[in-house]
Order: C-alpha cells, then sequence, then structure tokens
C-alpha cells in the first residue's frame, strides 16, 4: 500500500490538478481507487523541458484501481482509464528574453526536484526489498521475480477515448490521434478467442508463461479532415517461458491505408522546422551552444564536477563558482542533476548524522546542515 501511495503521489500529482490526496489515500487502503475529472496542468510540457507547447485543454474523464491486498497473490488487478482530451497549442513568445530564461530555469528547477525525489523513493524502496530478503522475508532465489511475473498475468488495463489533438495558428497546423479502445489482458493459454492462431502455438496450457495481448482497436490519426492513418485494429502479444528462458512476440498491423498528401507532408515537415528552431532559440537564450557541446561531450565528468559544486552549496551556504554552477545547471539534463544532487545531499545527511548531535530544531540553517555550517553555532567546530 505504502509503494503504490508513494508511486501515485510521485509520478502522478505533480502533473494534474484536482487530485484530492485524502481521498486518494482511503481509496489505496480499501484497494478500490475511483478518481474523477482530472485535470492535466497547463504548463505540464515546460516542466519536461518543452517550450513553446503547452496543453490548452487536458481532462481524464475516470481513473479506476481495484487493487484485492487480502488476494494480492491470486486476485485480479485492474486499472482503467476513460476518457482523456487532450488539446496542445504552439504558442508565439511574447516575453522578454530576461523573463524566458527566468521561466525556463524555474521550470528546470522543479522538474529535477521533482526526479530527484522519484530516485529517493526508489532508492528507498530498494533499500527496503534488501532488507527484507537479507532478513529471509524472500523465501528462496527468483520468488521477487516470480511475484512480478504473477503480478503483471494478474494485471488488466483498459483505457478508452482517448483524443490528442494539436493546433497552430501560426503554422495553420491541425492533427488529432484517436484511440476508442485499448486493452491489456492475460491470454488464456487455451486457444481461445482471445488468442490469434499463430500464437497460440507458443503458449502451452497449464504452464507458468507470462502470457499478455495488448489490443489497439480503432487507432487513427488525422491532418485537418482527412485521414493519415484510417481507424485500425492491431494487437502486440508477448509470452515468456522463465524456466527455458525464451519469450514469443507476435504482432498483427491490421492497418491497410495509410495516406499522406504532398501538402500534408509539408505541413508536418514545416511545422517540424519551425518549432525545434523556437526550441533552439529559447535553449540558446539559456546557455550558448558551444558551451553545452562541449559540457554534453564530457557529460560523466560535468556531472561530477557540478556534483561536487553543488555539495559545497549545501554545505557552505553558498558555491566558490556560482557562473560554473549556474552554467553546469543550464546545460546538464535533469535525470544527471537529480542524482548528483540526491548524492550530495546523501552526503550531508551522513555527515550530519556522524556530527555531534546540535539544536537542530533552532539552528538557523536547517536541520540538515545544523552542526556543519562554518557560522552554525550548534557545536564546537
Amino acid at each position: 500500500q505504502y509503494l503504490l501511495e508513494s508511486a501515485l503521489l510521485q509520478f502522478i500529482e505533480p502533473y494534474v490538478d484536482g487530485l484530492n490526496v485524502s481521498k486518494l489515500k482511503a481509496g489505496i487502503l480499501q484497494g478500490n481507487i475511483d478518481l474523477q475529472n482530472i485535470k492535466v496542468k497547463r504548463d505540464v510540457l515546460s516542466a519536461a523541458g518543452v517550450e513553446g507547447l503547452v496543453v490548452d485543454r487536458g481532462t481524464i474523464g475516470a481513473v479506476r484501481l481495484r487493487v484485492p491486498w487480502h488476494s494480492l497473490y491470486t486476485g485480479k488487478i485492474s486499472v482503467e482509464v476513460e476518457d482523456v482530451d487532450l488539446h496542445v497549442e504552439h504558442v508565439t513568445v511574447d516575453q522578454s528574453d530576461e523573463e524566458l530564461v527566468a521561466k525556463m530555469r524555474k521550470a528546470k528547477a522543479a522538474a529535477v526536484e521533482l526526479r530527484a525525489e522519484q530516485q529517493r523513493q526508489m532508492e528507498e524502496h530498494r533499500r527496503e526489498a534488501l532488507a527484507a530478503i537479507q532478513a529471509g522475508a524472500a523465501p528462496g532465489e527468483g520468488f521477487a521475480a516470480k511475484v512480478v511475473r504473477t503480478f503483471i498475468n494478474n494485471l488488466s488495463v483498459r483505457v478508452s477515448d482517448v483524443e490528442v489533438s494539436f493546433a497552430s495558428d501560426t503554422l495553420g497546423l491541425g492533427c488529432r490521434a484517436g484511440l476508442p479502445d485499448l486493452a491489456v489482458v492475460s491470454e488464456d493459454g487455451s486457444g481461445g478467442a482471445r488468442s490469434s492462431q499463430v500464437f497460440r502455438q507458443f503458449i502451452r496450457q497449464g504452464s507458468s508463461d507470462l502470457c499478455k495481448m495488448v489490443r489497439v482497436r480503432d487507432f487513427y490519426v488525422m491532418c485537418g479532415t482527412e485521414y493519415i492513418v484510417f481507424p485500425s485494429t492491431s494487437t502486440v502479444s508477448l509470452a515468456h517461458e522463465p524456466v527455458e528462458n525464451f519469450a514469443r512476440l507476435h504482432v498483427h498491423w491490421g492497418c491497410d491505408r495509410v495516406v499522406l498528401t504532398k501538402s500534408q507532408v509539408r505541413a508536418v515537415v514545416t511545422a517540424q522546422k519551425v518549432i525545434s528552431r523556437e526550441q533552439a532559440r529559447l535553449r540558446a537564450l539559456l546557455v550558448a551552444p558551444r558551451d553545452e557541446a562541449s559540457i554534453i561531450a564530457t557529460i560523466e565528468a560535468s556531472a561530477v564536477e557540478y556534483g561536487n559544486l553543488y555539495l559545497e552549496k549545501l554545505q557552505e551556504g553558498e558555491s566558490d563558482q556560482p557562473a560554473r554552477l549556474q552554467l553546469l545547471e543550464d546545460a546538464l539534463p535533469v535525470a544527471f542533476l537529480a542524482e548528483q544532487r540526491r548524492l550530495s545531499e546523501g552526503t550531508v545527511e551522513a555527515a550530519r548524522i556522524e556530527a555531534p548531535a546540535g539544536d537542530q530544531a533552532n539552528c538557523k540553517f536547517g536541520a540538515m546542515l545544523c552542526g556543519m555550517a562554518p557560522d552554525c553555532g550548534c557545536r564546537t567546530r
């Protein structure tokens, strides 16, 4: 229950509005989560590092999750998502360069902190799982893999009525894609109606195979009022036999018509070029292309350098090289920044635990840096 709550709060809540946390927690305890009318945040793409695009309209009608806590190993777990409507718009920039830089840095800082928190949670869960195994909670080698395989086999997913659209008045382009129905189900292993004729030979009745099928019905893509991909139904089937260590994959692509006119191709290519140029211009405001190329060329060493500077900032209250620290923050990818921040914070926390206890509750430097900052008076340095 704790893992599920952490996952939902860390990987969903930051990107949506209208998520009732108290209702969510109550639903997790009951194994019956029912969320209605969730709104996707307008700036969710900016948080992901994509500038110039906003979610003008983003709603999720319903999310339902059923988890049988009392029979987790044998019970059926189901996830249902309904009525997803995402309308993305390309917007022109009407802010000064200084405002844009401040906005991009703020969005990236939020993304880094979010990623770092997700990494902290995953690391904590990994330590808890390792401790449980060392304590003998897991009966025998391969137990975790069996649990995961059973969980996946018992899991079913249903997504219905999804529509994603993109529009740009500047580019004169409008596209949309629809997914009326997507289902992830377990193959019955007996050659039933759900199994394709080709795939049945890969599934042995009564075996411990992992057998899942993803079925997509009536998926389509339109540009303007014309279809590019006509409504089609496709399936992807996967079987895995751990004992014999093999996997079988069968893909059935049911679309028989894909049509692209020259005008549609030109419109899409033009839009892609314009958006790419705009994103490159915004990126250049944040960090000079030559500096970024140099940092990315030695990305591992640059990440370690950032970690050292960030650790110095945590310990001393500021960095001796603030300009270099800012440049690295602007140039390095979110994942690298988050990892180095997490490691630096872990170093500080370990030193804090080892240091003599101070008056952490009242320390002006806060509990994390109490006893470590140069001017901290909570202990004799």
